[in-house]
């Protein structure tokens, strides 16, 4: 009975062992990263997770009524390239900047409404 139990003991143990291990392994060899979307006020795209060199399906481009998109940027201020969005995780998590310009065709014959001051409103044609 003494030898079972030692037997048993030593077993569980090392199936212990073996569980931390694997999950200290498991949660250093890789962090999960995320694709987000800033769009402002256009079509809400939903953040992409998965790990680094993990296949994505790059979302379609969103809408905004009123204007046409113009491209993705890596800074909000909209400085640089446009970018495209990649088709494998990169290693870090990324914030894409949907970048729009009012559309001509929206934009002819409507309204611009400035407030000048809180008892006047002004309004001119675009």
């Amino acid at each position: 009975m003494k030898k079972i139990s030692k037997h048993l003991l030593v077993v569980i143990m090392a199936t212990a062992m073996l569980v931390a291990t694997f999950v200290a392994v498991t949660a250093c060899s890789g962090k999960g990263v995320t694709l987000s979307f800033e769009t402002y006020g256009g079509t809400v795209i939903s953040d992409i997770k998965g790990m680094p060199g993990d296949d994505v399906v790059p979302p379609s481009a969103p809408q905004k009524e009123g204007y046409n998109f113009v491209g993705w940027y890596l800074d909000p201020e909209f400085s640089g390239e446009s970018v495209r969005i990649p088709t494998t995780m990169p290693d870090k998590s990324v914030t894409y900047y949907a970048k729009f310009e009012i559309d001509p065709e929206c934009a002819r014959g409507s309204f611009i409404v400035t407030c000048s001051d809180r008892q006047h409103i002004f309004a001119s044609n675009v």
